[in-house]
């Protein structure tokens, strides 16, 4: 290698190293005129986060232990419901009480879908092998809450229930279900009245 290469060799990378350190500490200044840039300016912004809406505050008022009494084909039965918030915006109930001599333990999860104006919730529990996805709205009070989904009738056939639950005061409260169909006057209607336990 005679001493001209050696010198081209040596010449170019150094060249590009310098052009590059002159780019990487010009870059970042603007124009004259121009405010310099702000901290986080030209980043990728973080989403703002959703904010609970009245329908959220709602399900708040649920929050808490509930004792309850429960009406169904003429018999009443004692249950507990304890209700506690996932955040600002979600409501988990856990029931626990008897169905029919046997001890019975349910599971809900309910949320106010701002994207579909409308209360979504789903139900499960110890005595069928289904989850219920119900949705509904309040009327125009804000004191009774409508849902509706299909589950299983006592002959295990797929039919619509409504699901009432009407805030009577702020530590009272009577949740009815019965089959759409049929309405609330059917003597197949479970009625449950829950008091919030002080």
């Amino acid at each position: 290698m005679d001493s001209r290469t050696s010198l081209f060799s040596f010449a170019v990378p150094a060249a590009l190293v310098l052009a590059g350190a002159v780019l990487f500490f010009q870059g970042d200044k603007k124009p004259s005129g121009q405010e310099p840039a702000k901290p986080g300016e030209g980043a990728m912004q973080m989403p703002e986060m959703p904010k609970p809406t009245k329908e959220h505050e709602w399900l708040k008022g649920r929050a808490g232990t509930w004792d309850a009494t429960v009406n169904m084909m003429g018999q009443t039965s004692k249950a507990t419901e304890v209700n506690k918030m996932l955040g600002d915006f979600v409501l988990l109930s856990d029931f626990d009480g008897a169905f029919m001599g046997q001890p019975f333990k349910g599971h809900s999860v309910t949320t106010y879908d701002p994207m579909k104006k409308k209360y979504v919730s789903t139900w499960c529990d110890s005595t069928a092998p289904v989850l219920m996805v119900m949705e509904g709205t309040a009327d125009a009070s804000g004191k009774t809450l409508t849902l509706k989904g299909m589950g299983p009738d006592m002959q295990n056939k797929l039919v619509e229930y409504t699901f009432q639950t009407e805030v009577k005061g702020p530590d009272e409260t009577t949740f009815t279900m019965f089959e759409s169909s049929k309405g609330a006057a059917s003597p197949m209607t479970m009625r449950i009245d829950y008091k919030r336990r002080k």
